[in-house]
């Protein structure tokens, strides 16, 4: 689940509709469902898996999309696999909370952070994760809504 605030729905469908358009041209890499939660706050879920890699990239694209002069609030969850890119032994098999670090410059990097609060830096140019030495700049929360309280909410898939 990824939670995205303070963005219009005409800008939030469009930068979905974008991310699907670029990553399923030859097969569908990334099918997403979008749930409205208040004017302004929407729930993006997957109902069909992701590779691990896609939703990293789509957590980094929805932070710095294509055609916006501005990032916008992120917030997402998964339960790694030991499979995953950039997955260790380490963080395999735990919930995490992924985001864009606010003071991020390099604009190709995800920030990780696991329920028990050891933090990563998923860097897309060097293609592996790092630990980082101190405390994630974030600290693990569970996501403001569950995936029962969604089901019973209206939502559009995108391909």
């Amino acid at each position: 689940m990824v939670i995205v605030d303070d963005i219009d729905e005409n800008d939030i469908e469009k930068i979905l509709q974008e991310f699907c358009n670029s990553h399923n041209q030859e097969n569908f890499q990334a099918i997403l469902r979008l749930t409205k939660l208040s004017n302004r706050k929407f729930a993006v879920t997957f109902p069909f898996d992701i590779d691990f890699d896609i939703y990293c990239f789509f957590i980094n694209y929805l932070n710095y999309p294509i055609g916006f002069d501005r990032s916008f609030s992120i917030i997402a969850w998964a339960t790694t696999k030991p499979t995953d890119s950039w997955v260790t032994e380490n963080i395999a098999n735990k919930n995490v909370m992924l985001y864009v670090s606010e003071s991020d410059t390099e604009y190709d990097n995800v920030y990780l952070t696991t329920y028990d609060n050891i933090g990563y830096k998923l860097g897309f140019a060097r293609g592996k994760g790092k630990q980082l030495p101190d405390r994630p700049e974030k600290d693990f929360v569970k996501p403001p809504i569950s995936a029962g309280e969604l089901e019973a909410k209206i939502y559009t898939d995108f391909r």
